[in-house]
């Protein structure tokens, strides 16, 4: 298919000793913030409010985006220990740092919605006293430019319902549980994207999807299934929307096999840094 694979997923940093949640704000101050971007061997890290946002390169198959991401991983955990980074939907963090104002800031730009022909998204109200913070790692998809120039808002908005019905329902998998639901009332609904001139970003997906290097092939595996059935003029059920703004995974893994004829597997042990190894 000659895509590109890239992704600024968003990691919790752990206190395993404290068993608790630490602000990256706490850990950068200057470079490492948004506006200074510390440089590692493969891309960068940032403080995204009190996430740590790592910047995978973009990748011209599904194998080096894995190393990306490995050495990404691993190379952020040696620059944090003893601390740790965790992948997941939502996280909660102490009071004195979300005062920080910094914190608070989300949304730097407006996305859109697929299933309405791309109309924009409001932008979400985060309450005041609310103490977690929703995580995402999004999927940064890229074409050759002759391919991109064929393309108008129609053709992308047909590609990320491909998206949900691929990666967006394999979420669903991983996110049937409270902190998924949780990170729906405010981040992640079907067919959130934003055009990009490459190609598009797709925004549904939490951080789970990046708990390992199996997951991580499976869902791009399908992914590139998906986009070459449009390609060939597949359009998507749109009950998909449903199953995924209701996190209804009983009914989103019986689209997957009836789709793709596709088993996927959300299942991982151990940490995120096991996993990686």
């Amino acid at each position: 298919m000659n895509l590109t694979y890239g992704s600024d997923p968003e990691f919790i940093i752990n206190d395993p000793e404290l068993n608790g949640n630490v602000s990256a704000l706490r850990l950068w101050c200057s470079e490492g913030e948004k506006e200074c971007p510390l440089q590692f061997s493969i891309g960068a890290v940032m403080a995204d409010g009190v996430m740590l946002e790592a910047i995978i390169p973009p990748a011209v198959s599904i194998s080096e985006f894995i190393s990306n991401l490995r050495k990404m991983i691993l190379d952020i955990h040696e620059k944090i220990t003893p601390l740790v980074l965790i992948a997941d939907a939502m996280a909660k963090y102490n009071p004195i740092d979300l005062k920080h104002p910094k914190a608070n800031e989300f949304g730097c730009s407006p996305d859109f919605t697929s299933w309405n022909n791309g109309k924009e998204n409001k932008k979400p109200i985060i309450p005041k006293d609310f103490q977690f913070r929703p995580c995402g790692a999004h999927l940064h998809i890229g074409f050759k430019r002759e391919v991109m120039n064929t393309f108008s808002l129609i053709h992308i908005c047909k590609l990320v319902n491909a998206l949900d019905a691929s990666a967006g329902l394999c979420s669903v998998l991983l996110d049937d549980n409270e902190f998924g639901r949780l990170r729906k009332k405010f981040y992640g609904a079907a067919g959130c994207f934003r055009p990009k001139d490459y190609g598009l970003e797709y925004r549904t997906m939490s951080t789970r999807w990046l708990s390992s290097p199996e997951i991580v092939f499976d869902v791009l595996a399908l992914v590139e299934k998906a986009i070459s059935q449009t390609f060939d003029g597949w359009n998507p059920d749109p009950i998909v929307r449903k199953i995924i703004n209701d996190v209804n995974s009983t009914v989103a893994l019986d689209l997957l096999r009836k789709q793709f004829g596709a088993e996927f597997s959300c299942n991982f042990k151990g940490t995120l840094l096991e996993n990686w190894r």
